[in-house]
């Protein structure tokens, strides 16, 4: 039996994951988008903000058809997935089938995705005065989590904190830094007396 490059595509897994790169790559744009709506002046503005706003459902929208489709890929039973047929069995009833969605590590990082898009949906659906800075650290977080679903690895751990640290100071910075009013000045001076 010959096996076609759109077998292998449109497959459940080949699906999931397409799924799975589209919301590493929508987060990861939208999180450029929305900083970038942060330090650039009004006339261009509109349009990062916009622009931040489509990755952001795209990466929404992308995160519940992963979901879906693992879902799916677990309630028909398709054991030639190493994640399906190490965390379910038929014996399963549903309400366990929904539970073993999330038993492995892959699974907890959608979950943890899952509830991100939420927040990140209610921010973006009722935020005003925050929803830039907030979406901006939301998608940089779910960049996070996309890599760990996908086996984004780097080596060694301490780099990886490092990258990690490094990531959270500037996001931090910019959004301090595209604040006018006086608070930059008392967080950074509470920053300051932290050290």
């Amino acid at each position: 039996m010959e096996i076609s490059i759109w077998d292998v595509l449109f497959s459940a897994g080949g699906l999931g994951r397409a799924f799975a790169n589209l919301a590493f790559i929508s987060a990861a744009l939208s999180s450029i988008a929305f900083f970038f709506t942060l330090r650039t002046p009004a006339p261009e503005r509109d349009n990062w903000k916009r622009m931040g706003n489509t990755f952001f459902l795209l990466h929404a929208g992308s995160v519940l058809s992963v979901i879906v489709t693992l879902f799916l890929m677990i309630y028909f039973h398709r054991y030639e997935y190493h994640y399906v047929w190490s965390h379910s069995s038929n014996e399963l009833p549903v309400h366990f089938m929904i539970s073993c969605f999330w038993e492995g590590q892959e699974g907890s990082f959608l979950l943890w995705s899952f509830w991100h898009v939420v927040l990140g949906l209610v921010v973006y659906f009722r935020g005003k005065f925050w929803k830039t800075g907030v979406l901006a650290v939301l998608a940089s977080v779910q960049v996070m989590l996309s890599s760990m679903l996908l086996g984004v690895w780097i080596q060694p751990l301490g780099v990886q904190l490092l990258l990690s640290i490094l990531l959270v100071v500037l996001m931090l910075a910019l959004v301090l830094q595209s604040d006018k009013a006086a608070i930059r000045v008392k967080a950074a001076g509470s920053i300051v007396g932290l050290l």
